[in-house]
């Protein structure tokens, strides 16, 4: 915190205008995904394009609609399970990532974004975990101590998800 009473007055009008002209750029600066925004600040109203939204001083949250359809939460609860019975069974490690490219049928994983690895000691392992709902797909790879080839596959994302491999 800046002690006041230590600053030439000149000091703390250029801290005073510096503090104005952040706040300021930072209003210019907002954006709102692709639609116009025009503020009439005489009637304080404020009108987006395609969807005609207006706020008034008297307006209170009670006075908030939110539509039934969107969600407040930023991520998707899975279950995820895995049979490798029909590969010849367990042990192997899994991994699961977030991120990956599919080029020419061939599926490369970006190291980075993998959210899940682990080991399956039985043929048939269940996991939980929580995905970004932004994401619709997820790259499952299965490695096998033994040698055997790696299998990887695309997953939709679902609440509930069944892998046989």
């Amino acid at each position: 915190m800046i002690n006041i009473t230590h600053l030439s007055s000149f000091k703390y009008i250029a801290i005073k205008v510096s503090i104005i002209l952040i706040s300021i750029l930072s209003l210019v600066s907002c954006k709102l995904a692709d639609k116009e925004l025009s503020r009439d600040i005489n009637q304080e109203k404020i009108m987006i394009e395609r969807n005609i939204t207006t706020v008034t001083k008297d307006m209170k949250t009670h006075d908030l609609v939110v539509p039934d359809n969107i969600k407040f939460t930023s991520h998707s609860d899975i279950n995820l399970t895995i049979n490798i019975k029909d590969q010849g069974g367990a042990p192997a490690y899994i991994t699961l990532y977030s991120k990956y490219e599919n080029k020419d049928s061939t599926l490369k994983a970006d190291s980075d974004s993998k959210i899940l690895a682990g080991s399956l000691i039985k043929d048939v392992t269940d996991y939980s975990l929580s995905v970004p709902q932004h994401i619709n797909t997820l790259l499952l790879e299965v490695w096998f101590y033994d040698g055997r080839k790696v299998i990887k596959k695309e997953v939709d994302i679902y609440k509930n998800i069944i892998v046989k491999l």
